[in-house]
């Protein structure tokens, strides 16, 4: 479940799940940080949605030209996942989103 409704959606959700967290333990506390990277995840989904085709393509190339000095001895679909990865951080950058997690 990677859908957030919108800002406000969000801060309620993590809201709940601090109060949640105070003394998990566990599968309740695995489940706890399995959300927070699926809040994560989407929030990125929502910031690559809004950018525009021109500032994603920026996006897209700049991560494509950071792996280029690797990208030959890779294997396609890990330079493939790489560039996303990659891509997902830039745009992350670019927009000034936080990460939600807990490490």
């Amino acid at each position: 479940e990677r859908h957030v409704e919108g800002p406000e959606a969000l801060d309620v959700e993590l809201e709940d799940m601090a109060s949640a967290a105070m003394g998990s333990r566990g599968e309740a506390r695995a489940r706890l940080v399995n959300r927070l990277g699926e809040l994560d995840a989407a929030l990125v989904d929502s910031a690559i949605e809004q950018l525009d085709s021109a500032r994603a393509g920026d996006l897209r190339r700049e991560a494509a030209e950071e792996l280029a000095p690797f990208g030959a001895r890779m294997p396609a679909d890990a330079r493939q996942r790489a560039e996303e990865s990659a891509f997902r951080r830039l745009a992350r950058e670019a927009t000034n989103l936080p990460i939600i997690g807990y490490e």
